[in-house]
């Protein structure tokens, strides 16, 4: 008897949150499929789609952040495209012969600048990005208010979600900059005028070498 009733109170809270997740979806579907059509929007590649330095835990950031950003989770979005463009940066001095070990974000934006991989105008968007992460990332409790409290007030009326929201929605756009700007200058697809300098490591396709470090974006 015990048996049975065990089951049948998994059965009835199983039927709870089967119906707390359809509710969810269903309220949420236009704001979800509002955000996709943002996304979609800003990083719909060409037909071929777009090749970018980053390897696995790049391509994964960027993957996941996407569908963070569409299912409204905001503080994430803006975390993992940071990792994201982190990653792909490193990957893209390293093959240039610099040491990227215990590089912080802010000196990878800065010698990429310095090397000609970034325009002034990307890295000023990617360090507002670094800025933008960093309450995320770190908190701050020595001064009352913080500045992402003040944030919070000035810039959202006081609503932290929409703060957030508009973070995401700034991250994904200098995302989706970081990548037409990379692509163009390391995708071998695109036939760019940008030499890869010895690879980390390479494989070869119909004669041509290409970084396994790589990523690809396609959409359908």
């Amino acid at each position: 008897m015990t048996e049975k009733l065990q089951r049948m109170k998994k059965q009835q809270l199983n039927a709870e949150m089967f119906a707390e997740l359809r509710d969810w979806d269903q309220q949420s579907f236009r704001e979800r499929l509002e955000r996709l059509n943002f996304l979609h929007g800003l990083t719909t590649p060409p037909e071929k789609g777009w090749s970018v330095p980053g390897g696995l835990i790049g391509f994964a950031a960027f993957w996941e952040a996407e569908r963070c950003f569409i299912g409204g989770n905001f503080v994430s979005t803006v975390m993992l495209i940071q990792t994201f463009v982190e990653h792909s940066l490193a990957d893209i001095l390293a093959r240039l012969k610099y040491r990227v070990r215990r590089l912080s974000f802010q000196r990878l934006i800065d010698k990429a600048l310095n090397m000609g991989e970034l325009t002034p105008s990307l890295a000023k968007q990617l360090h507002k990005l670094r800025q933008l992460r960093n309450p995320y990332a770190h908190p701050n409790m020595d001064v009352w208010p913080t500045p992402y409290f003040k944030r919070v007030m000035s810039d959202a009326g006081g609503n932290s979600y929409a703060l957030h929201e508009a973070d995401a929605r700034y991250a994904i756009r200098v995302a989706a900059s970081y990548i037409r700007q990379i692509a163009n200058r390391w995708d071998p697809l695109l036939q760019a005028n940008h030499e890869y300098k010895d690879p980390l490591h390479a494989m070869t396709i119909d004669g041509d070498k290409y970084p396994i470090t790589d990523f690809w974006i396609f959409r359908k």
